[in-house]
């Protein structure tokens, strides 16, 4: 039988095998590619599209904007501070960037509707405005701990893409979520 590992420095583990408990918290990544992002096939008929051959999701319309709504899928226990951040790779239009949201919103508790909350908003940025892509950090805006359970919370990602002007599309290559965990299960 294994026993478990320690890391130098940390607490013992817990009693599973790859259990890892950290006397301070450790940086986790969740990357989000393009091409897991699903589009609805009205956005795609009206200009929102995915380039299979370039790796990325951008907006061919000049008249249409398009928001997408990414489920994100922290595990039990992130920690999201102000501290850390979103990297998003993307361009915009020459004009406008595309803009970020990111919602924390509480699960019902109760049968029906009525129990919805109203999600937090964490932050709303619009990044660069330039044809030519960048990468742009983005802080959180407030400090949670995320709770996955029944009665916890979940978050989304709300990315707005301006409309094309010229031959200028807006693209959106990937984002990149930066979290912290005091434990994590291998």
């Amino acid at each position: 039988s294994q026993s478990n590992i320690v890391t130098a420095g940390d607490f013992n583990s817990t009693t599973r095998f790859g259990s890892f408990k950290y006397s301070l918290a450790r940086y986790q990544y969740l990357h989000i590619a393009p091409e897991s992002v699903i589009l609805s096939a009205a956005d795609q008929a009206a200009g929102l599209t995915f380039s299979v051959a370039n790796d990325y999701i951008f907006n061919n319309d000049t008249s249409n904007t398009f928001n997408i709504i990414i489920p994100v899928r922290f595990p039990q226990g992130a920690t999201i501070t102000t501290s850390e951040n979103i990297r998003v790779w993307s361009s915009g239009n020459g004009t406008n960037g595309l803009q970020v949201s990111m919602i924390f919103a509480s699960k019902p508790t109760v049968n029906g509707w009525t129990s919805l909350s109203t999600g937090a908003l964490i932050g709303t940025t619009t990044l660069g405005t330039a044809a030519t892509n960048s990468i742009t950090n983005i802080p959180y805006g407030s400090t949670f701990s995320l709770d996955n359970s029944f009665v916890g919370a979940t978050c989304y990602l709300v990315i707005a893409f301006p409309v094309k002007i010229s031959s200028n599309t807006p693209k959106l290559w990937g984002i990149t979520l930066q979290y912290r965990m005091t434990q994590v299960d291998n």
